[in-house]
């Protein structure tokens, strides 16, 4: 099995091996909240697969879309922010943003650049200030890292330096579980320990950062933005494990 710019003979022996004991056809989706291919996206509209969810430019803000586009990915398409792009893709104002643990985050991220100005780059998040409530999940300064504020204090579990590299596919998964947070880069759990603090989402009330977003920093202008290449969002209202982080980095999860 290869897979457009990965391949399964990169995984270490003891992943394929659990791999391959999986009946994938009976791998348990229960929790799933969203999935997005982008396989059949246009730039007005990011669809979830079962279309219940729907990322579009923020009210207000550009609607110049030369600088989205959509390229070969890992599975099918990918969505392609270009440099430049000042799309800020949300979701409607408080979905999703009481998001809060036991959860799964996982995508496959490819950064096409290498700025100063973009070591900080935001896959998808609700938190628009570090100290604020809500989460991002990120490439930071090439480390994987999971952020969240509980509206006084910022905290994080990040990856050991340098475990992200630009113009190469990464599969990147964040899992809590209420207690324990993991982080997995290309299948593997390169990060596992204890929360520091209670992770507290987003007050309904709030009224300027109340958007889950996408590609980009939570707020009504363009900030962090990821330059490069995102596949295969999933998100879960359950902790996963190995095998399954695993068999979604392998894109054999059933659909």
């Amino acid at each position: 099995m290869k897979t457009s710019g990965y391949s399964y003979r990169k995984l270490p022996a003891v992943f394929v091996m659990l791999l391959c004991a999986l009946n994938l056809s009976a791998l348990d989706e229960s929790g799933l909240i969203a999935h997005f291919t982008f396989d059949d996206d246009t730039a007005a509209e990011l669809k979830s697969t079962d279309g219940n969810y729907v990322f579009k430019p923020r009210e207000g803000g550009s609607a110049d879309f030369s600088h989205v586009g959509f390229v070969e990915g890992v599975h099918g398409k990918a969505l392609h922010l270009k440099s430049g792009n000042t799309v800020h893709y949300c979701l409607p104002p408080g979905v999703l943003t009481d998001l809060k643990p036991p959860f799964t985050i996982a995508l496959w991220i490819k950064r096409t650049e290498d700025k100063t100005e973009h070591k900080h780059a935001v896959f998808c998040g609700t938190c628009a200030d570090p100290k604020d409530y809500g989460f991002e999940f990120s490439w930071f300064w090439y480390c994987l890292t999971l952020r969240w504020g509980d509206g006084g204090k910022s905290y994080a579990v990040t990856t050991p330096a340098r475990t992200l590299f630009v113009d190469k596919w990464h599969h990147a998964a964040a899992v809590h579980d209420g207690k324990i947070v993991t982080l997995y880069v290309d299948g593997m759990a390169l990060t596992a320990r204890e929360a520091d603090a209670e992770f507290v989402h987003v007050p309904k009330d709030k009224k300027f950062a109340n958007r889950f977003t996408l590609g980009q920093f939570p707020t009504s202008f363009s900030a962090y933005p990821h330059v490069g290449l995102m596949d295969d969002l999933f998100l879960f209202s359950r902790p996963l494990s190995r095998e399954e982080i695993v068999a979604l980095a392998e894109g054999t999860l059933s659909r």
